[in-house]
């Protein structure tokens, strides 16, 4: 009887935090905080992942844990006023090297679709010279006007890319440079070359490995840009 009252107050406590969590995603997504949301989130789903566990008589320690964990864990997000006009399509130009050959890709960002509190997130395919194609998933936000996006791949173990883009908070520039830290399909660590512009720098361009015509003009481009942030990054520039 009492190991039956103590699971009875155990199921009442999950229920209430299940409804403590719509609570918090309703107040976070009314006054658009980003921690309130996730933390809402984090509590739902990890009350109703519990209460199922009750009804199979799993052991709810695993639950518990993961909500601490969830509760605590930091997040990358950014004022939902400067995402505004980001919520777009940005068409993103990335160095890499394939076959031990250097070339440039291209791939649209599309963000119309990202309804996130705090964050932009989209799917993007990316092809690779013997054929495949992986899928990954980009998310980024800001801080000031610095856009930092990451890049992990939904299927393996590739390491995470990291992109900063200095100033593409300023809006009246067409075309934002940029620097990527990744790991390129022939497992080489590389600083590459990022850009990303408000319209195709080439019109009707597919998404994919651009020509070597288009990576000179796109080489003279980043070039050009990063001379603004530093005169001395000469094995950059070479």
């Amino acid at each position: 009887m009492q190991a039956q009252s103590s699971s009875r107050l155990f199921v009442a406590l999950l229920v209430a935090l299940a409804v403590a969590g719509l609570a918090l995603i309703g107040w976070g997504t009314d006054s658009e905080i980003p921690v309130l949301t996730s933390l809402g989130g984090a509590l739902l789903g990890t009350s109703i992942a519990s209460l199922l566990g009750v009804a199979s008589r799993y052991d709810l320690t695993e639950r518990v844990t993961s909500l601490l964990e969830e509760t605590q864990r930091p997040s990358f997000t950014s004022d939902n006023a400067k995402l505004k006009d980001h919520r777009r399509k940005l068409h993103r130009y990335h160095a890499s090297k394939q076959n031990g050959s250097f070339i440039w890709q291209y791939d649209i960002l599309d963000f119309t679709s990202s309804k996130d509190p705090g964050r932009l997130r989209t799917d993007v395919t990316i092809g690779h010279a013997r054929g495949a194609n992986k899928t990954y998933a980009v998310e980024g936000g800001f801080r000031d006007r610095r856009f930092v996006s990451f890049q992990k791949a939904t299927i393996g173990d590739e390491e995470t890319s990291v992109g900063v883009y200095p100033d593409l908070g300023k809006s009246f520039l067409d075309k934002h440079v940029g620097l990527v830290f990744k790991e390129t399909w022939d497992g080489t660590p590389m600083l590459a070359p990022s850009i990303i512009s408000n319209e195709p720098i080439e019109p009707s361009l597919p998404e994919g490995i651009v020509s070597a015509e288009l990576g000179l003009r796109l080489d003279r481009i980043w070039r050009s840009g990063i001379r603004n942030y530093t005169g001395k990054i000469e094995e950059l520039l070479k």
